[in-house]
């Protein structure tokens, strides 16, 4: 077992996939860079991305669009441990040739892209029905979708609702309706296995002044205020309304402290778990006065650190301690692997 907190070797490789077994196949020749982008913070995730370069001699007729997957083998020891860091849909992109070397620059997405290729036609998953459980609903909906492992960790949530679907969006955006309702996630490790799971609670992984050499010693922090909320408005389907404050006066963002109010108005609820309404604009008022100081800061690579990830970080000299969400990575596959990342410590000024 690798120990990552320790000096390793990295070869990296990239192999086609079989989409039937979903199982390595024959590596690609000539890939001479890959980039991997993961980011959780759009309302409509794809939370992965990849640009490849390739060059060989002669032409690259024989590149086929399909399932790849990016392998890391570290070296430590004198033992070596697969560790998968993205699987991936190829397609080529840019190609140039010059003294009889093809140059090919290929871009990849997630293993959730056929469901941004699907769209919703009015027939088949045209809502999610009311007393469903939401996490299995979109487990039904990705495993006939994507030819990628699905599974769902936990017992889920009970839609109150129905929660109907436009004509015309994706399959994702539906997939992220439902699981928004109960703040559930998806979740990609390196084999393109997707997790359907609640938002994790607990860190992946302890970041001290132990190991703190993984990190950069270049840090940058910011917290935004803006737009957020104090009063929420709940209106139901049937015009019935409740309304949450902040009036806390510890709070930055309550009434007491801006002397505005700061309206959020939703007009169509998804209640969980038979929830009231009053309870559900509790809940989301919480939620949306949940701040995010974001740090960025470059780190070595360990393995199943994805977006929504938690790192328990105690490092007072970086001015870090508490529990980081990752929210985005650029990996860069060189001679070592180096994370580019993105994660916040979540303040909560108001609690339900």
């Amino acid at each position: 077992m690798i120990d990552f907190s320790k000096t390793y070797v990295s070869h990296w490789k990239v192999v086609k996939v079989d989409e039937h077994t979903w199982d390595d196949g024959e590596e690609m020749p000539g890939v001479s860079s890959v980039s991997i982008n993961k980011d959780g913070t759009d309302s409509v995730p794809l939370l992965e991305t990849l640009s490849m370069d390739i060059s060989r001699w002669g032409d690259m007729s024989d590149f086929e669009e399909g399932w790849y997957r990016v392998i890391l083998d570290a070296e430590q020891g004198g033992s070596i441990e697969r560790i998968p860091l993205m699987t991936a849909l190829l397609q080529k992109a840019d190609e140039s040739i010059a003294y009889g070397v093809t140059t090919s620059s290929v871009s990849g997405t997630s293993v959730l892209k056929p469901l941004e290729e699907r769209k919703n036609i009015g027939t088949d998953y045209a809502y999610a029905p009311k007393g469903v459980n939401g996490p299995n609903w979109v487990f039904d909906l990705i495993s006939s979708t994507t030819p990628a492992p699905v599974r769902v960790v936990g017992d889920g949530f009970k839609l109150n609702n129905n929660i109907l679907f436009s004509p015309g969006i994706s399959y994702l955006e539906m997939v992220w309706s439902v699981l928004d309702a109960g703040k559930w996630v998806l979740m990609i490790d390196g084999d393109g296995r997707i997790d359907i799971v609640e938002r994790p609670k607990n860190p992946s992984i302890t970041l001290s002044m132990l190991n703190a050499r993984s990190i950069s010693d270049s840090f940058s922090r910011t917290l935004d205020y803006s737009g957020v909320c104090n009063r929420y408005y709940a209106i139901d389907r049937d015009g019935s309304m409740e309304i949450a404050k902040n009036e806390d006066p510890n709070s930055v963002l309550s009434y007491n402290r801006r002397r505005r109010w700061v309206d959020y108005v939703d007009t169509s609820p998804n209640k969980i778990n038979g929830e009231t309404l009053y309870s559900y604009a509790r809940r989301r008022l919480e939620e949306e006065s949940t701040l995010v100081r974001m740090y960025k800061y470059d780190r070595e690579y360990w393995p199943g650190i994805v977006p929504f990830s938690l790192i328990a970080a105690s490092l007072p000299s970086k001015g870090i301690d508490g529990d980081l969400r990752v929210l985005s990575q650029a990996i860069s596959c060189e001679k070592s692997i180096i994370v580019s990342e993105t994660a916040g410590v979540e303040i909560k000024e108001w609690k339900a």
